[in-house]
């Protein structure tokens, strides 16, 4: 019993227990060597992070970890250096005090609805996995664009396309298709393994959260699309490398050329071979031109799809990574502990004498979502104006549409909740502010042992 109070006050006095210092330092360590994992760049600029989406929450969600000791020293502390050097800056307390009971929150409420969601996925299981493979990867993503090449091959819309190029397009679609299907999504996705998945994905949302969920299903969606999106690079090289021969070879029609070495359009006085020569190639290729823009249009639109979905679950993991919920709720429980300025006001005027109010004001739920709804619009900065980028630039001008790039995104959104990652606190510098306070508590505590007796 006395054992126990003896605990338990250390806890109160923010004392560290020997057993909870070694856990917490043993953690540490795999959860280090795990990060270093992930980042680690065995090809240039890549890494696991930027390739999975799962790997890129788990990622996350080891950072928030990592850093949960140094921010409950912090806020016990009052003010804490995150590293040993005096020289670099320290935390202030306040800042550590809401962005480690925002992180708890936002990690809590991701396993709560995971959990929330569990039940139901667990009841309709055979359900969704019979719909992924009957009417998602053996319908939509096989027969439907089966249907697509075959109709692209004859004539759509009754648009008079040449006839050869679209059965050599149509019929090296239809074989990579097929060939990706039969040797690859039988094999991997067979009713069996979706079964497995999506165990793997319950499993994951009771384990990491709604998150790690999110995370498993949007690599899935990219495996399963990685043919449409060979479609749409292949389709969209060949109409691009077309469209800038056609804008290369109408400088013939009036005597100019585009000069590689001073990167500008000079005059050039064309031979009668080299204009006929031109000519006809100008000539063959706007004729074979409808034919590839009916093929890029098709994948265009499929990629467009595949786009706007991938977006839809991303913004998603975003909110629920980073929403300031912690905040909200020291608003509504009490508004007075974030303050945001002060106020003066004249409540009487005398002779000499001028009597001044000073009232704290609270800050507004409109700031208090400023912040995050500015990170949220400059998350879309690169569709910004996403209709004319599309149209105008990413269409017509034949150039690959990329997906948003998340990584610098989430790079914004880690300051609302983590400290810089180049003052993330080391494994050594943890131990030491650990054992330091484990000794400090522990002599206070004989101390105060002492005095009693």
């Amino acid at each position: 019993m006395e054992n126990s109070l003896f605990f338990l006050q250390k806890i109160s006095q923010n004392t560290i227990n020997p057993i909870i210092v070694v856990v917490i330092i043993t953690l540490k360590i795999v959860f280090e060597i795990l990060l270093k994992i992930l980042n680690y760049e065995f090809i240039k600029n890549k890494n696991l992070v930027t390739i999975s989406t799962f790997c890129f929450q788990l990622d996350l969600r080891l950072q928030y970890i990592c850093n949960f000791p140094v921010q409950f020293m912090a806020i016990k502390q009052k003010t804490v250096s995150l590293v040993s050097k005096p020289s670099l800056p320290s935390y202030d307390s306040s800042l550590e005090y809401i962005r480690f009971y925002n992180s708890l929150w936002l990690v809590f409420n991701d396993i709560l609805l995971a959990v929330l969601i569990r039940p139901y996925l667990i009841y309709f299981k055979d359900i969704i996995t019979n719909f992924l493979k009957e009417q998602i990867i053996d319908t939509l993503l096989y027969k439907d664009i089966l249907m697509l090449l075959r109709w692209l091959m004859d004539n759509p819309a009754g648009f008079k396309l040449n006839y050869e190029l679209s059965n050599f397009l149509g019929g090296l679609y239809i074989w990579a298709i097929q060939f990706w299907y039969q040797e690859f999504i039988l094999k991997l996705f067979d009713l069996k393994m979706l079964r497995l998945f999506f165990a793997t994905i319950i499993n994951l949302g009771k384990i990491g959260g709604m998150t790690f969920t999110i995370s498993f299903l949007l690599d899935f969606i990219n495996i399963i699309c990685f043919h449409i999106y060979s479609f749409n690079f292949s389709s969209t090289r060949i109409y691009n490398w077309q469209l800038n021969i056609i804008k290369s070879l109408f400088k013939l029609f009036y005597g100019k050329k585009y000069n590689i070495l001073r990167n500008r359009i000079d005059s050039n006085n064309y031979d009668f071979d080299q204009l006929l020569l031109g000519i006809i190639i100008f000539t063959v290729l706007i004729y074979l031109l409808p034919t590839v823009v009916a093929f890029y249009v098709s994948f265009f639109a499929l990629k467009v799809a595949i786009f706007l979905l991938v977006d839809l679950l991303q913004c998603t993991m975003l909110i629920i990574n980073h929403f300031p919920i912690f905040l909200v709720l020291l608003k509504l429980k009490n508004s007075k502990r974030l303050p945001a300025g002060i106020t003066f006001d004249i409540i009487d005027n005398h002779n000499t004498t001028t009597i001044i109010k000073m009232t704290s004001k609270t800050i507004s739920l409109e700031k208090l979502f400023h912040y995050f709804s500015e990170l949220i619009i400059s998350s879309n900065t690169s569709n910004v104006n996403i209709f004319e980028d599309f149209i105008f630039t990413k269409f017509l001008g034949g150039d690959l549409i990329n997906n948003i790039e998340y990584e610098k995104i989430y790079q914004k959104f880690k300051r609302i909740n983590l400290p810089p990652s180049e003052k993330r606190i080391g494994v050594k510098e943890l131990w030491d502010k650990l054992i330091d306070g484990y000794i400090r508590n522990d002599q206070n505590y004989d101390k105060s042992n002492k005095k009693i007796l």
